[in-house]
């Protein structure tokens, strides 16, 4: 065709190619459905209690007391003037550019100098998320989440605009992916009984542990640890009806003479009153008819119990990073340092570098 005597070519559009991993990860018929994960969220919720509460709240305040922050880099010594910037540390510049994520960045790469930006929207909606969050309690939230659960989820508000506004963390519990063929991802839905909210994906963030056997969801350190946590609130269970049957009747009442059965209610009423509950503890009861307490040593089970709680806190905090150094109360202080410094490089480090590399965090910057 020609226009004002120039030839005009039509440009040939070419579709995009399908990806056929994405299209083949679940079954036909999962697609365009709330996708069921692997493991019960509602009941990870209901862990968090014990040893589970203290080592993924400790995890998830760690990660949450370092900042994040904004730089840019300058292609000259020119100073910008968009948003306002201070110098930053020789040592802190080669720590930016010897990154290896930010290294390949070609703002990073051919920046003259870097420099933290100091007032910048984004960082003024981080300091009031909503209008009852702050940054330490989103972050906080959102890494329990995924403590708890390996899933965590922003709904990002944005206004006429397209600016970003609010985030609000969604209970990851509550929170259906609705995969697609194409896109990997149609939707997230919330779903609170017969209520329903579905969100587009560019609506929401998702921040997730790595799983082995799911593309999806996360994978939560619980998961890995679901037989201690069991075996624990056995335990538990078992010593509050210990404790509820007088602390333990450690022994049995004995007699030669056969007892009429009103004989024996009464009988043991009166040891019921007389040792069940803790109040009761250490009082002896005046018995009849031959009557004869005869008592019995820590059963071998009781034993085990002692040693099995140790073991099971060392395996849930061993789960979450940790070690029990953490938490030793006779520990020295160099060994106390030590344990601290390998927690927050091999634990919280390797959390703050999948936060930072989350690549929907940087539409916020738009």
């Amino acid at each position: 065709m020609k226009l004002f005597g120039f030839e005009i070519k039509r440009a040939k559009i070419e579709e995009q190619k399908s990806n056929k991993l994405i299209a083949n990860l679940l079954w036909s018929w999962a697609y365009g459905s709330n996708l069921q994960p692997e493991d019960n969220f509602e009941a990870f919720m209901q862990a968090y209690r014990g040893w589970v509460y203290v080592a993924s709240s400790k995890n998830a305040q760690s990660a949450a007391s370092v900042p994040l922050r904004l730089y840019v880099g300058k292609p000259s010594d020119i100073q910008i003037k968009s948003h306002p910037t201070k110098k930053i540390t020789r040592e802190k510049d080669a720590y930016l550019r010897a990154n290896p994520v930010l290294s390949s960045l070609p703002q990073v790469r051919k920046a003259y100098e870097i420099e933290e930006v100091t007032d910048h929207p984004l960082l003024t909606m981080l300091r009031n998320v909503n209008s009852f969050m702050n940054y330490f309690s989103l972050f906080e939230l959102t890494n329990l989440y995924q403590e708890i659960c390996g899933n965590a989820y922003w709904y990002v508000i944005e206004d006429r605009l397209g600016i970003p506004r609010e985030i609000w963390p969604i209970p990851p519990q509550n929170v259906r992916i609705v995969p697609d063929r194409a896109k990997f991802i149609k939707s997230y839905k919330y779903i609170r009984g017969f209520d329903e909210i579905e969100f587009d994906e560019s609506q929401v963030i998702h921040f997730k542990f790595p799983s082995p056997t799911s593309m999806y969801y996360g994978k939560a350190p619980l998961a890995a640890v679901t037989d201690s946590y069991n075996i624990s609130q056995n335990i538990n269970r078992y010593e509050n009806f210990v404790f509820g049957n007088m602390g333990r009747v450690e022994g049995a009442f004995e007699t030669e003479q056969e007892l009429s059965q009103w004989e024996f209610d009464r009988l043991k009423e009166e040891i019921k009153q007389t040792f069940q509950g803790v109040e009761n503890v250490g009082k002896s009861p005046l018995l009849e008819k031959g009557v004869k307490y005869k008592p019995y040593g820590l059963a071998p089970r009781d034993l085990a119990f002692l040693h099995g709680r140790k073991a099971v806190k060392e395996e849930i905090v061993n789960a979450y990073g940790q070690s029990l150094g953490l938490y030793d109360k006779d520990a020295t202080r160099a060994n106390a340092e030590v344990a601290s410094f390998t927690f927050m490089r091999d634990t919280i480090k390797p959390r703050l570098i999948r936060t930072e590399e989350k690549q929907p965090l940087q539409r916020l910057l738009l």
